[in-house]
């Protein structure tokens, strides 16, 4: 797990913000005004990431008081990059062993704290 320094004071407010790369932070605090708890994976969380990446959001459904639906629209509406988005309960049969724990494991969980 990386470290990487957060970008402006108030957003030491949220936890483990620090584990997400500079170019991603600002987006990650956008989100968490909305959805309370997330995850973030993938290029978002390492030193590789630049001005094309993506951002990775995996959600647990026990976190979050909105359909899925409702989330969707709500990224859409907030997020001007591209996202993906997995929920935590669809992964479980969809992807591989490999694929799975590397998301699990590998996902950093965010919330204001």
């Amino acid at each position: 797990m990386y470290t990487f320094p957060v970008v402006e004071k108030y957003l030491k407010k949220i936890k483990n913000i620090e584990h997400i790369h500079p170019r991603k932070q600002r987006i990650v605090e956008k989100i968490l005004k909305e959805i309370p708890v997330i995850s973030v994976f993938g290029s978002s969380t390492r030193w590789d990431c630049n001005e094309k990446s993506d951002i990775d959001l995996l959600l647990d459904k026990n976190d979050i008081k909105m359909s899925k639906d409702e989330v969707f629209m709500k990224l859409v509406k907030i997020i001007d990059d591209n996202f993906d988005l997995l929920w935590k309960d669809e992964i479980e049969g969809k992807l591989n062993k490999y694929e799975k724990e590397n998301i699990l494991n590998r996902s950093i969980k965010l919330y204001e704290r």
